[in-house]
């Protein structure tokens, strides 16, 4: 900095009415003036040594000064800054600054300077404006010290001796005026900590005042009370004397402390195990907290005895785990099942012994938690890892080419009595087309149809035996208990799975056909045999669309269809009678293959029409019509049973 400037600075300070003071851009100090001394206490030697302006800010406002700094430097205008000034004797004068900056030609601040005047007063002078003259804002100043709701009291210093109290103070204490002007707090018992004046008094040494400061009291009955003790310097009478209040907040730490003893508590019950129901018991079984709901404790438990609010079989087993922590110290676990049926739920109860009395009672804690999701979904997991292995198992015999005698074995190793009855279900699904929806952004979205692993699980969870995919239908195979020894019990059990699982998926159709080996005499049955009698009674279900249910013994004339499908003649003749009946009703818009069936099944020509709804001589047009095409006369009865076994045929080729 060049010397042209210093002189400057010197010369403001000089002729400065109010407190100047100068330092360069590293904090050197350059100028002071005795105004500026006056304010701080210190000589101008002194303020040349000491580091300006840190060296005179309190310590928790440098922070605030370095941010106004910056905020100068980013504006380039005079910043205004209110805080305390620390002077010499430790006491904090509040001043107002404004700080200013000489930059260079590069626009870096070479220096800053600042005018600073004491705005102690600034407020009394404002309550004395207010009040009118000194006496009345006097008396206006005592009656606030006075009718002060805190507890305000003013002493001498350094002496620390009580000067006057307000009557909120002696309601607080509990002493008398008389009693407290004159002696110390500390003479009068008031600190319920012997350090206590110790720190007071080194707070207002280092910064001239305490603030809000957590101090323990003692009253004349010895009741203990908590306060915010606040104390500052104020001058009486040209002496120096200290004033300080004080906020009583023993109900507010009582209910702090009463709040962190429930969250102590409860982070020792808990765990914290989020979505936990938490009971503290003690050792007869009294609930003596509870928070939370769960379906094996119910709603409100509390204050209740475990025998009168669980089943006598989990009570006795909760009040025997309390018992067992308590007396060895370990914790103890249980799992439960409340409810029945689909209300059912899994919880799992574990008992800890706290580590304090709870309420003066040695007390065990009880973190109870639904793991019924948990359960189920690792369920789930389990099941579907056997389904992979069972599916992987059964299609292997199925497509495998081993002997009857090595397959029935194999089962056997997997749990299957080959020498006992079992009935085998093929089901085949069918999705109708599921509606598109509107999605919550406006968007269509279709609903997903249940597969057939999704319905192969339920069916796995739900029924005896086993059940796994093989391709587009879903297998099962059942022991013959109860119920499924007869033709009529196999059907009716088939018919009960196709209506549960129609009511249980949605868009779902579903045939089944079924086969047992109640008819298979004695010794091991094949399973390959059984599934493939299964899956022709599924056809016949597709070829006949009113029947979803299709035992084996009663496809009837379709066990030859079965062997005739084998051959090519049989399929040709079929295409050539049956394909041909088909492709004149679509050319030309009859329904004669739809006749030709209602003659086969009804076996003479006016049932026909009375089902049809048609009028006789239509029913006998039509008739002819089928025997010209087909080129074979219905009257004959050898004839209807050839014509109804190529209809068979020619329904399952076009299936397979």
């Amino acid at each position: 900095m060049c010397y042209c400037c210093e002189d400057v600075l010197a010369t403001l300070a000089i002729h400065s009415p109010l407190p100047f003071a100068a330092w360069n851009a590293d904090g050197r100090p350059l100028a002071v003036n005795e105004a500026f001394c006056r304010l701080t206490g210190y000589t101008r030697a002194e303020l040349l040594a000491l580091p300006q302006p840190p060296g005179l800010i309190p310590y928790d406002e440098r922070d605030r000064l370095a941010a106004i700094l910056e905020e100068h430097l980013r504006s380039g205008g005079p910043a205004r800054l209110e805080t305390d000034c620390l002077r010499s004797d430790g006491r904090r004068v509040p001043v107002e600054a404004w700080l200013h900056s000489l930059k260079g030609t590069d626009g870096l601040p070479r220096c800053y300077y600042a005018l600073a005047h004491d705005v102690s007063g600034r407020q009394l002078a404002v309550f004395c404006r207010e009040a009118g003259d000194r006496h009345r804002a006097q008396e206006c100043m005592l009656k606030a010290f006075f009718d002060n709701p805190l507890a305000m009291a003013i002493m001498t210093w350094p002496e620390a001796r009580y000067a006057e109290v307000n009557e909120a103070w002696l309601r607080d204490t509990g002493f008398a005026r008389e009693e407290a002007c004159g002696r110390t707090p500390t003479e009068l018992g008031l600190w319920a900590e012997a350090t206590t004046p110790a720190r007071i008094r080194e707070s207002l040494l280092a910064d001239g005042r305490v603030r809000e400061r957590e101090t323990r009291v003692r009253r004349k009955d010895g009741r203990l009370l908590t306060a915010l003790l606040s104390a500052g310097f104020i001058e009486i009478g040209g002496k120096q004397h200290v004033m300080a209040a004080a906020l009583d907040i023993s109900a507010r730490k009582r209910a702090e402390d009463k709040a962190k003893e429930t969250l102590g508590m409860l982070e020792e019950v808990s765990g914290a195990v989020a979505g936990a129901a938490l009971a503290v018991l003690d050792e007869s079984g009294v609930v003596l907290r509870f928070f939370g709901e769960t379906a094996l404790f119910g709603a409100s438990p509390e204050g209740k005895n475990v025998r009168a609010v669980l089943p006598p079989p989990a009570a006795a087993d909760i009040v025997g785990m309390v018992a067992a922590a308590l007396a060895d110290g370990g914790p103890r676990t249980r799992e439960f099942c409340a409810g029945a049926g689909e209300a059912a739920r899994t919880m799992t109860v574990a008992a800890t012994p706290m580590a304090r009395c709870y309420r003066g009672r040695r007390a065990v804690s009880l973190q109870v938690r639904d793991v019924t999701a948990e359960r189920a979904a690792a369920g789930r997991l389990t099941l579907l890892a056997q389904l992979y292995g069972r599916t992987a198992f059964f299609n292997g015999l199925l497509t495998g080419e081993d002997p009857e005698a090595l397959v029935a074995e194999r089962l056997a190793q997997y749990g299957v009595d080959t020498g006992g009855d079992h009935c085998c279900l093929v089901l085949r699904t069918e999705r109708d087309e599921p509606p598109a929806l509107e999605g919550p952004s406006g968007d269509r979205v279709t609903a997903r149809a249940a597969s057939n692993e999704d319905i192969t699980v339920w069916l796995a969870e739900k029924e005896p035996g086993w059940a796994w995919n093989n391709g587009r239908d879903i297998v099962m195979l059942v022991p013959a208990g109860q119920g499924l020894r007869t033709k009529d019990g196999q059907t009716r059990f088939a018919e009960r799975l196709v209506r549960d699982a129609e009511g249980r998926f949605a868009f779902l159709r579903v045939k089944a056909g079924v086969a047992a080996t109640t008819d298979a005499g004695e010794g091991p049955w094949d399973l390959r045999s059984l599934y493939r009698q299964a899956v022709d009674a599924l056809l016949v279900g597709g070829a006949e669309a009113a029947r979803s249910v299709v035992h084996h013994a009663d496809i009837g004339l379709f066990r030859v269809a079965f062997q005739m499908l084998k051959d090519k003649n049989c399929l040709a003749l079929a295409e050539r009678t049956i394909g041909g009946l088909a492709a004149y009703d679509r050319g030309h818009g009859n329904n004669l293959l739809a006749t030709l069936e209602r003659i086969l099944e009804d076996g003479n020509l006016k049932a026909t029409a009375q089902r049809l709804y048609i009028h006789h001589n239509t029913a006998l047009w039509r008739k002819r019509r089928i025997e010209k095409i087909l080129g074979m006369s219905l009257d004959s009865f050898e004839t209807r049973v050839l014509v109804s076994l190529y209809l068979k045929v020619w329904r399952l080729a076009g299936l397979n």
